[in-house]
């Protein structure tokens, strides 16, 4: 008897499932970000699939950064800005008390996964010290409501930290004060015609329904004007910016994409290669505006190649 019964546990074990660790995964993940202080905050956003967690469960979210010397039970720095399906807003206090608040929150599908944009805006804070490499982290509740952080799941892609400046370590900002992209979706700029490898920088475009306080100027000045969009891109930049894409804001597909030869955009010759600009910009608005391929491609379609 006892037998038979140590035979039906062992049965019981081996075929109880396996339930996969909550992960995260880049999907796009820009190289640099801006090193703020009070008077030149600038949001960056990157595209992240999270797995493994609870199948068709909301989740309270809110996104901050790392640096390597964080523990894993650190919740990062940084003020969000959030994009998702349920709530547009930027807060400068995180906590888990109250979605469209201090949080924000997005529902898992069957299989537990959830793929969106997560935004972030420096700070003060000595992670976004200039020269500093910081990683994006998402701090999740349980799925169930709690009002605590219960899991964080950190971007693999280290993003360096520009400040804006006129020397080959700095940055300079770059925009559009109209463009022919739509609202909400994300601009992400890269030095080559084909967007190989990761975009230089990200951009979201005006206006997706929020306000970065203490903005740099030239951002202030165009947050919330149809179709604009700024961000920073470091002065050591041989290339230029040879590409300006367009993602889209639900799906997270290619829409369009803008390309230069050599960094030089007509008319006007509006130079990108080594800018010297800073905190002033570059301001693309004009230059080669009609997009030059379209494709369908959606991250919902790649998901499988990261399973």
């Amino acid at each position: 008897m006892r037998k038979t019964i140590l035979s039906i546990v062992g049965l019981l074990l081996v075929s109880a499932p396996v339930l996969a660790a909550p992960g995260l995964t880049d999907l796009i993940v820009p190289q640099y970000m801006e090193s703020a202080n009070s008077t030149t905050r600038l949001p960056t956003v990157a595209r992240l699939m999270l797995t493994g967690l609870n199948p068709s469960s909301t989740y309270r979210y809110f996104t901050n950064a790392v640096i390597a010397t964080d523990l894993p039970t650190a919740n990062g720095a940084g003020n969000p800005l959030f994009m998702d399906d349920t709530y547009t807003f930027y807060t400068t206090s995180t906590g888990m008390g109250t979605p469209g608040t201090s949080c924000s929150q997005f529902t898992t599908d069957a299989a537990g996964d959830y793929t969106g944009w997560f935004a972030l805006v420096s700070t003060g804070n000595a992670r976004f010290t200039a020269g500093n490499t910081v990683y994006l982290r998402i701090n999740l509740n349980d799925g169930a409501g709690g009002t605590t952080v219960v899991t964080r799941l950190t971007a693999t892609g280290g993003i360096q930290v520009i400040p804006f400046g006129a020397t080959a370590t700095d940055g300079s900002g770059v925009y559009q004060t109209s463009s022919v992209f739509s609202a909400r979706n994300v601009v992400a700029l890269y030095g080559n015609e084909t967007g190989t490898g990761r975009p230089l920088a990200t951009a979201i475009v005006q206006n997706e329904g929020a306000t970065v306080v203490s903005a740099v100027p030239f951002y202030a000045a165009l947050d919330g004007t149809a179709s604009a969009w700024g961000t920073i891109i470091p002065n050591n930049l041989a290339t230029g910016i040879r590409r300006i894409e367009e993602r889209a804001y639900g799906s997270g597909g290619f829409v369009q994409a803008l390309t230069d030869f050599d960094g030089i955009w007509n008319p006007g010759a509006i130079n990108t290669v080594n800018p010297a600009a800073g905190s002033t910009g570059i301001n693309l608005t004009g230059a080669e505006t009609e997009p030059v391929a379209v494709e369908s491609t959606t991250f919902g379609e790649l998901k499988a190649l990261f399973r």
